[in-house]
């Protein structure tokens, strides 16, 4: 027993089976009432069942996401417009739910969705039913205005509506992978259609009504009551199978091409039938026709246009029989009528051209869309079962290599095969068209010892290169591939000097430079030499002989910065500095014995030394 609630809702919804609904829902959780969406939002599993009962919006701009999990139900007549965004996104194990829990409803006051303006739907693993115990409940499940927006559905089920989608022409857009559309009277109508591994099933009337530029390939219809499809402008249908349907495809007045290829027609009562006009001449090919029962073909184009059917496939032999399928063939078809299908004719688009050894190369053949193809030998090509080909070019030898490709495409319906072969010249890394000028010395900065020669160049000769370096200064050959530099530096300081090497490839028509930054480091630099030996001289005579007249440190550029204090005889500090340079010139001090103590430190080495002099002479 169902007790009333604060929502009328909750007493509707007592009214209904939830086992019709085929998944968990809770009742009046979140009730949507003549929203208007402006801004992106999200609607989730925790809130869910979201009910429906008032007219809804969401504007331009504005996006709808709803996730895995969320039950959407109708229960009302006014449904959601759409100006802006719809992305309902479920996963493989967790649909979103869309339900119509209405038991009767106006039929074309009931429209779940209307798009219009820029508005579109991206519905990804979507279960979606109409009605009240199996009865059709939307006249509508998405309705669009003229010109709007994408609708895109994948991994998706539709079942239980007067029409699922229905569109007011214009510019619309529906784009189907693997969705399931059944148990309504019309699937799609009125919509550009491109629809990929899709099946109709048990439909009342027409699975695809008035559709046209588009595509429709790998999908099944089974069981409609009226006509499998029914276009009213070009498209090409591909790789279909037709079965158990009143009529399979129905065309009238149209006045460009549409294809049918490699499709399947069996068992249903009228397989294709042409009224008024259409350019179809020669456009039906690679279709098998069994067991129809009334016709194969029904062709009523009153502009007297015949059909070239002649690369189609038929179960029978038995031309007589085949005919009595074709309505009045003498009018409709062109003869002779051959039982066979479109015959297997391999093309390659030659090229004489050669390619370098790990490069690659494109391989093209002639696209036949309902054939198989393939390219052999398979080693090294990508998508060797393609038409177009990528080839990744190999020789580890010297010559050139001449490489034999073969393309094959075969006609699955008849089992015909046929081959066409393409032979390339595979070049050698050495080859002149092969070789390229880029360059890149291994060090761009070097540091050296002064005295010390060097190789400021590359680690292996290029023999196919000529090698020019500047400036040639310093340099033992400026044409080889890595000179030596021999470089003097008596300063205490270091010396940047930049060679540039140039070199050229005149077989491959090419050039390319590069350089190489030198530091000179001094010739006793901690890297390099050892130091010269540090002498302090043991006499200061300042009376203006310009001889000892400072206590002179012999060597002490090499080892600067120096620590040097001086003391008197009485052990008292006289002088200090942190980087003397052989200036103390013992400026008022007596003649007599003094001491220095020499502090110098060297790559984290502390060294010390101690000692005394003496002042003589001192006025």
């Amino acid at each position: 027993m169902c007790y009333s609630l604060k929502f009328l809702l909750v007493s509707i919804a007592c009214l209904f089976s939830i086992e019709f609904l085929g998944m968990p829902w809770a009742i009046g959780q979140t009730i949507v009432s003549g929203s208007i969406i402006s801004k992106n939002t999200r609607w989730t599993k925790e809130n869910s069942p979201y009910q429906i009962s008032g007219a809804t919006s969401v504007v331009a701009g504005a996006v709808l996401t709803i996730e895995a999990g969320v039950v959407v139900n109708f229960i009302s007549p006014l449904g959601i417009v759409v100006s802006g965004r719809i992305e309902a996104v479920g996963t493989a194990g967790d649909s979103v739910y869309f339900n119509t829990i209405i038991p009767t409803v106006g039929k074309a006051n009931f429209k779940s969705f209307i798009l219009q303006e820029k508005g579109s739907l991206s519905l990804r693993y979507v279960s979606q039913r109409g009605g009240y115990n199996g009865q059709r409940g939307s006249y509508y499940f998405v309705s669009t205005e003229k010109n709007v927006g994408n609708i895109d559905l994948l991994d998706s089920r539709f079942a239980g509506n007067e029409y699922i989608f229905f569109g007011k022409g214009g510019d619309n857009r529906l784009m189907a992978n693997n969705t399931v559309f059944e148990l309504s009277k019309f699937a799609i109508a009125n919509i550009g259609v491109q629809a990929n591994n899709c099946r109709f099933d048990s439909l009342q009337n027409v699975a695809l009504f008035q559709i046209g530029f588009g595509a429709i390939e790998k999908c099944k219809f089974t069981k409609i009551d009226g006509r499998a499809i029914e276009v009213n402008a070009p498209v090409n249908i591909n790789d279909c199978d037709f079965e158990y349907n009143r009529t399979a495809i129905f065309t009238q007045s149209i006045n460009e091409k549409f294809v049918i290829t490699a499709s399947r027609f069996s068992h249903n009562n009228v397989a294709i039938e042409f009224t008024g006009s259409a350019s179809i001449y020669d456009t039906i090919y690679n279709n098998t026709f069994c067991a129809n029962a009334s016709f194969d073909v029904e062709n009523n184009i009153i502009n007297n246009v015949k059909l070239n059917l002649s690369n189609n496939c038929w179960c029978e032999t038995d031309t007589a029989k085949i005919l009595a399928k074709i309505n009045a063939p003498n009018q409709a078809v062109v003869f002779p009528l051959h039982i066979s299908c479109r015959p297997c004719v391999a093309k390659i688009q030659k090229d004489t051209g050669s390619v370098c050894t790990d490069s690659t190369a494109r391989l093209v053949g002639v696209a036949e869309p309902d054939m198989i193809c393939a390219w052999s030998p398979n080693e090294n090509i990508q998508l060797p079962n393609r038409s177009s080909a990528l080839f990744v070019a190999k020789n580890e030898v010297e010559n050139i290599v001449y490489k034999q490709f073969i393309y094959t495409i075969s006609n699955p319906i008849t089992g015909c095969t046929s081959s066409d072969s393409i032979i390339k010249m595979i070049l050698p890394r050495t080859h002149p068209k092969c070789r390229n000028c880029k360059i890149e010395l291994l060090k761009k900065n070097i540091e050296i010892c002064a005295e010390r020669p060097i190789g400021i160049g590359f680690e292996n000769e290029n023999i196919f290169w000529k090698y020019q370096w500047s400036p040639q200064q310093l340099l033992d050959n400026e044409k080889g591939f890595n000179p030596n530099l021999i470089s003097v530096n008596t300063t205490t300081e270091s010396k940047l000097l930049k060679y540039k090497v140039q070199i050229i490839d005149s077989a491959a028509g090419c050039s390319a430079t590069d350089s190489v930054l030198i530091t000179i480091l001094p010739k006793y630099a901690i890297n390099c030499n050892p130091r010269p030996e540090l002498h302090v001289y043991n006499i200061v005579t300042p009376n203006n002989d310009d001889k000892n007249a400072t206590l002179y440190i012999e060597n002490w550029e090499y080892y600067s910065p120096i620590s040097l204090t001086i003391f008197n005889k009485w052990g008292m500090k006289i002088y200090h500095t942190n980087n003397y340079q052989n200036d103390w010139a013992a400026e008022g001090q007596l003649d007599g014995t003094y001491y220095y103590h020499l502090v110098i430190y060297n790559q984290d080495q502390k060294l010390e030394k101690r000692d005394h002099f003496v002042i003589t002479g001192n006025q």
